[in-house]
C-alpha cells in the first residue's frame, strides 16, 4: 500500500476539502484584486475628471478591472469537478488551476488599477493618448486572461476525479 493510498483510506475528509478550498482560492483573490484595483483607479479617474469630464475615461478602466470577476465566475461554472476522488493527483491539478487563476485575477486587477490611475490623467490631458490608453488596458488585461487560460487547461483536463 502506497503512502497516498494509506492517507486516502484513513483521511477521506482531507480530499473532500479540496473543492471548497479551490473555490475560495479562486474567488477571494479575484474579488480582492478588483476591490484594490478599483480603489487605485478611482484616484486617477477623479483627477482626470478635474481636467476633462469624459465618461469613457471612467467606464472603460472600471470595466477592464471588473471583468476579472466574470473570468473567475466563468471558470467556476464551467470547470466543476465530477465524481469522487480516489487519488490526490487530479484534485490537486484542478486546485492548482484555480489558484493560478485566482492569483492571476488578483495581480491583473491590481496592475490595471495602477495603470488606470496614471493613464486616465494623461488621456484627459492629451487627445492623442487615447489609443495608447486602450492599448495599456488591453495589455494589462493579459495577466488575468493568461491566468484564466491556465485555469481552463488545468480545470477542464482534471474534472473527472473518479
Amino acid at each position: 500500500m502506497t503512502s497516498e493510498q494509506a492517507l486516502l483510506s484513513e483521511r477521506t475528509p482531507l480530499l473532500d476539502c479540496i473543492y471548497p478550498l479551490g473555490v475560495v482560492l479562486l474567488l477571494c483573490p479575484a474579488f480582492a484584486g478588483v476591490s484594490i484595483g478599483m480603489g487605485k483607479a478611482s484616484h486617477g479617474i477623479c483627477q482626470s475628471a478635474a481636467v476633462k469630464n469624459d465618461i469613457v475615461l471612467t467606464v472603460i478602466p472600471a470595466a477592464f478591472i471588473g471583468v476579472s470577476i466574470l473570468y473567475a465566475v466563468l471558470l467556476f461554472f464551467i470547470t466543476p469537478p465530477t465524481g469522487d476522488a480516489n487519488t490526490f493527483t487530479m484534485p490537486l491539478k484542478w486546485l492548482a488551476g484555480y489558484i493560478v487563476t485566482g492569483m492571476g485575477m488578483f495581480w491583473g486587477s491590481v496592475g490595471l488599477g495602477d495603470i488606470s490611475a496614471v493613464a486616465t490623467i494623461t488621456a484627459a490631458q492629451q487627445k492623442r493618448f487615447k489609443t495608447s490608453f486602450f492599448l495599456l488596458l488591453v495589455f494589462g488585461e493579459f495577466i488575468g486572461l493568461f491566468g484564466m487560460i491556465v485555469g481552463f487547461m488545468l480545470g477542464l483536463s482534471n474534472r473527472q476525479w473518479s
